[in-house]
């Protein structure tokens, strides 16, 4: 008999002795449990090695409510990290292909290499339309932007559209007249909007972005 536990060959003598006198028995032996169980969590193991292939890979976003709860601002932190390390990745390959593959195949087919074009990626993470608008509103209704190019591009590039040259001139005739009067109030006092005088009730404290 040999390997004690759930196997084909498990076994076990269990030795027995009685006091001569009292006819009882002088010990007894006992198995502390038997269960048809492995001794081990197959499925926590399981679970323990895919958390760590996702996290080394910075796709743990993928299992993000799977196995525990989590918040929106930690997918948005965790998000905002696989894209970076996505980025990286996809750097060290464009590198590759446009410095030796685009090349070469400039160079074999007798072509100018200076005018080789370029392996290019971008809509790695979409840009937050959320904050990013509220960030211009607030920024725009106290006078602290300057419309210029730079800036309208990088409005532009934050909505999926593409930008326009950088010495294109900023072209008014092009937008809208309509601009936020979010900061009319401070020219009127503590108003409601533009008004001259107190309201009974300042509607403005119940926009929750105004809190503090």
């Amino acid at each position: 008999m040999r390997n004690l536990q759930m196997n084909s060959q498990s076994a076990m003598i269990l030795p027995n002795a009685f006091d001569p006198e009292t006819k009882q028995p002088l010990f007894k032996l006992d198995l502390l449990s038997v269960n048809s169980k492995k001794s081990y969590n197959i499925s926590e193991i399981k679970e323990y090695y895919k958390n760590l292939i996702f996290t080394s890979l910075a796709a743990d976003i993928l299992i993000m409510g799977q196995s525990s709860t989590g918040s929106f601002a930690l997918g948005a932190i965790k998000n905002s990290l696989s894209a970076a390390h996505a980025g990286n990745l996809l750097a060290d390959i464009a590198s590759v292909l446009n410095s030796d593959l685009i090349r070469q195949t400039y160079v074999l087919n007798g072509w100018n290499p200076a005018r080789a074009g370029k392996l290019d990626y971008d809509n790695l993470q979409d840009a937050d339309l959320e904050s990013i608008s509220k960030a211009y509103q607030r920024l725009g209704s106290v006078n602290l932007l300057e419309v210029d190019r730079d800036l309208l591009n990088q409005v532009r590039t934050s909505l999926g559209v593409d930008p326009f040259p950088n010495d294109t001139p900023v072209q008014y005739e092009l937008m809208p007249g309509y601009t936020s009067r979010s900061g009319d109030g401070m020219a009127k006092g503590s108003g409601n909007g533009t008004s001259d005088s107190v309201a009974g009730t300042d509607n403005s404290a119940n926009n929750l972005d105004n809190a503090a």
